[in-house]
Order: structure tokens, then sequence, then C-alpha cells
């Protein structure tokens, strides 16, 4: 069983994004949550779901957002043709790369996994493309 990484700024160990209901548990028993409510994504401390904040995303869908797997404080979406890397505890956003082949925006599709473990890759779909970016951690360093 893999131990947790160092908890993140905001005061929460990062499990998944999704309803709190679908939130797994942790090793350490205390888990974060993102859901939609009233138009905005929220983080809620999993074990007490206590609301944390507000996060200012906007994913091409409620279920794309990533937690980084190895640093909490990094979630990772789609916002048009850009994949955006965004620091939960700052609350600031960067650009980690632009599709510019895309006549539309990009997205995972219709049916969203996960961003690969290591976690380098995500797959996407634009128009009728399917693709796999990898670039997530040389980028965001």
């Amino acid at each position: 069983m893999t131990q947790p990484g160092p908890g993140p700024p905001w005061g929460a160990t990062a499990g998944a994004v999704g309803e709190p209901s679908r939130t797994p548990d942790v090793a350490s028993g205390d888990a974060a949550a993102a859901s939609v409510a009233a138009g905005e994504h929220q983080l809620y401390d999993g074990k007490t779901y206590r609301l944390i904040k507000a996060l200012d995303i906007s994913p091409a869908d409620i279920e794309q957002v990533y937690w980084h797997t190895s640093d909490p404080d990094i979630l990772f979406y789609v916002d048009g043709k850009d994949l955006i890397r965004y620091h939960v505890g700052a609350g600031t956003k960067a650009v980690v790369t632009t599709f510019d082949f895309c006549s539309g925006g990009a997205s995972v599709g219709s049916d969203p996994l996960f961003i690969s473990w290591d976690p380098n890759r995500i797959g996407l779909r634009s128009d009728e493309q399917v693709f796999i970016y990898a670039g997530l951690v040389a980028r965001w360093r």
C-alpha cells in the first residue's frame, strides 16, 4: 500500500474529484472532494465534508478535473483548447499547453477516466480525433 504524499496547503489530503459520496478513503482517513453546487466547483474536507472553498475552474465537464497523483495541491483540466494546471492552495492557473490543432475544444470525451499514475499522460479527444498528451510533468515543474 502506498502512503499519501505531503498534505496540501489548504489543510486536507487530496483524494478524488467528484461527488463527496464517491470520495475514496486515503491512508490517512482524510480526503478532499470537489463537486459542483450553484454552478461552481467546491472543495470539501473529505472527512467532515466541511466546505473549504470554491474553486475558480471551468473544465469541459463536471467530471473532467484530475488531481495530480503525487502533488495534492495541483489539479489538471481542459478549458477550451487549453490544458490547465490549477494550484488549489494559491488559487492560481497556468496553461500547460494549447491544442492549436483542435478546431473546437478538447476534452476527455463522454466517458472520462483518469490521468496516468506517473502522472505524465492524459487521453483526450477533439472533434473526431483521439490523442494522448504526454507532457504534464515536464511542463509544470
